[in-house]
């Protein structure tokens, strides 16, 4: 399964903090503020981005 724009985005985001905060990158990839904690706990799971 390919990933979309945004979850590319946040592995990016991701890697660039040197692995330490998936709730920043995912704010950072655009995913909203409210949501980034569980957002960014979820994408890390899935196998494609693991």
């Amino acid at each position: 399964m390919e990933l979309s724009i945004r979850q590319q985005a946040f592995v990016s985001r991701y890697l660039q903090n040197g692995l330490r905060n998936a709730a920043d990158a995912a704010t950072e990839a655009g995913y909203t503020k409210s949501s980034s904690r569980v957002r960014g706990h979820r994408l890390l799971k899935r196998p494609e981005i693991q």
